[in-house]
């Protein structure tokens, strides 16, 4: 399942090749977050898992964008990261994906709304 979901989120955002490393460590995160059980008491859904994925995806593309942001004197390195993965997560939440809609069409739309987004809140603070 894992590369399966894998395979359509890094195949619907096609302008931006993903290196393989890149797809591993996102593979990578996803089991882990799969196969916790304090998050996951029951294993997750397709659809619980590519919104899972999206949400990393838009995570790393917009932190590879920000380029070697540290801090701009009252946020830190870590805490623009973390603040980024939990914005990408809640954008990633509204994709609403479902058994019919967990298609490259659906998750491309999502993670550009999910850039988009990051770009214009975080647009001052990455340049």
């Amino acid at each position: 399942m894992v590369r399966t979901i894998l395979e359509v989120v890094c195949e619907a955002h096609t302008s931006s090749d993903i290196p393989s490393e890149e797809q591993r460590e996102i593979a990578s995160r996803l089991l882990d977050w799969m196969l916790d059980e304090e998050q996951n008491p029951t294993p997750p859904t397709p659809s619980e898992a590519a919104e899972y994925a999206i949400g990393i995806m838009i995570a790393e593309m917009f932190l590879s964008e920000a380029g070697e942001f540290t801090s701009n004197g009252s946020v830190s390195r870590e805490d623009f990261v973390n603040e980024v993965y939990e914005a990408a997560a809640n954008l990633a939440s509204r994709a609403e994906l479902t058994g019919t809609t967990t298609g490259a069409e659906a998750i491309e739309a999502a993670i550009t709304r999910g850039l988009r987004f990051l770009r214009r809140t975080y647009a001052s603070e990455t340049q």
